[in-house]
């Protein structure tokens, strides 16, 4: 890429490859894959099935928060806390990058971590059958070392087995499921409450834990059959980048333009999912006068949309590119819902609170399947896994403080002004990062340098 390159000129692009990874026969010919039949769509299923009941349990307690604080006794801040948690050993974790998937195996990890992740759910039910916020606390923490863990499993299993113009499709599938995951929590979870109780509640999401469970054995099979025969066809992967574990001199290497992403994506982040979990019910409930399970079902809207999104949008990055301008404005529609949400008057039962949610879904569908296909774009071949665990685990630090952050502003205050202040800060840093990135060619170009080829000079798959 030339040294004048702008952000827009490195990102907008777009290239129509293949449906799978290349694959060489013994003599370097490029042969079909397992992994290009339509057995591919059923291992995109199941990697999605155990994402689905990664995002329930998640997002469960957000939907029974104010039943967990009478079941147990705990007060707001501790409850910030338990949120909190779960992106504790994230912050160290990612780190690593690939170690640890490379270190059991991709089809062994997919087994262990959701295995953790049932682990966690497990306890924390026993945790609220025994009222025990210390078991509880720690069941998060294991489910957190499973779920983030899980994540990037899943998606290394995609790329495996999707590439070039099909893969942001399967990708926003993944997502789209997971957040079905969520939007089926808020919806579901107050009911059971009221039927079977807060603990039996809760087994209902481990129930769906060992669903997730008998998918990565699913996708073990799958994987593990398509490995068998693509080697018994005398075929050989092709040779690509693997994730490393971050090295310092790696840091210095990474130009401005990585740093504005990853700014920006921290602070999406921040001002999106910490909300939902901890401030979204308790201000519908608090200046809406809806009860718990209403609210739970208002604040679902957000991943409905984004699910519904998802899809439709991996197939416009797919065919037109404009990943900057998609992700200014998608930032752009955070901070105005942020900024609604905080003028808004007091109003009971007014449903037309929903369209400000409904436009947050949009704006995060947006920004996540655009965002992580960007990192690779603006860094060296070399340091892609340095690039990609740094971003994650600066992205799990400001998901750690946040939740902790917000309950301590509303306990102190009693107010949400100081709470969505934050979160609007948060949203207009995100918006204001891709400009300052990718506005000035003649600014990016002397401060960046060269980047990393685009995929039509290197032969790629990155978009």
């Amino acid at each position: 890429v030339p040294k004048h390159a702008s952000l827009d000129g490195v990102l907008g692009g777009t290239q129509s490859t293949g449906n799978s990874q290349t694959l060489l026969d013994a003599n370097g010919h490029v042969v079909r894959s397992v992994r290009a039949t339509p057995w591919r769509f059923v291992l995109l299923i199941s990697a999605a099935s155990f994402m689905f009941g990664n995002y329930y349990f998640f997002d469960q307690t957000s939907a029974t928060e104010k039943d967990i604080l009478a079941a147990t006794g705990m007060s707001e801040n501790t409850f910030g806390f338990l949120s909190s948690v779960y992106s504790y050993p994230n912050i160290i974790l990612p780190l690593f990058g690939g170690i640890l998937v490379d270190f059991f195996g991709v089809r062994r990890a997919a087994i262990v971590f959701t295995g953790l992740v049932f682990l966690g759910s497990l306890m924390f039910s026993l945790g609220l059958w025994i009222n025990s916020t210390a078991l509880m606390i720690l069941a998060r923490v294991i489910f957190g070392l499973g779920g983030e863990s899980q994540c990037v499993t899943c998606l290394t299993l995609i790329s495996q087995w999707f590439a070039g113009k099909e893969l942001a499709f399967a990708t926003a599938i993944i997502i789209a499921i997971s957040r079905l995951g969520s939007v089926a929590a808020f919806n579901s979870q107050p009911g059971l409450v009221t039927s079977i109780g807060v603990v039996g509640a809760s087994m209902i999401g481990t129930g769906l834990c060992v669903i997730s469970c008998i998918g990565s054995w699913i996708v073990f099979g799958l994987d593990k059959h398509a490995a068998r025969k693509d080697a018994a066809r005398g075929l050989r992967t092709a040779a690509t980048e693997t994730d490393e574990v971050v090295r310092l001199r790696d840091v210095f290497m990474l130009g401005c333009m990585y740093w504005g992403l990853t700014a920006s994506c921290v602070s999406v982040f921040v001002s999106a999912f910490p909300f939902m979990s901890v401030i979204s019910s308790l201000y519908l409930e608090e200046r809406f006068g809806f009860e718990e399970s209403a609210a739970g079902s208002i604040v679902s809207n957000i991943n409905l949309v984004s699910a519904l999104v998802a899809p439709l949008l991996g197939l416009f990055v797919d065919r037109f590119g404009r990943r900057p301008l998609l992700l200014v404005v998608s930032a752009g529609i955070l901070c105005s819902c942020h900024v609604a949400f905080l003028l808004l008057p007091r109003c009971h039962h007014c449903y037309w609170i929903l369209v400000p949610y409904c436009l947050m879904g949009v704006g995060l569908s947006v920004y996540g399947g655009v965002i992580w296909p960007c990192i690779p774009l603006v860094v060296d071949s070399s340091i892609t896994g340095t690039a990609f665990g740094l971003t994650t685990a600066l992205q799990n630090f400001g998901m750690a403080v946040s939740p902790t952050i917000l309950t301590a502003l509303h306990s102190a205050t009693k107010s949400f002004t100081l709470p969505f202040l934050y979160m609007i800060a948060a949203a207009s840093l995100a918006s204001f990062q891709p400009v300052a990135c990718g506005s000035s060619i003649g600014v990016v170009a002397k401060s960046c340098g060269e980047l990393r080829p685009p995929a039509e000079e290197v032969g790629s798959d990155a978009r």
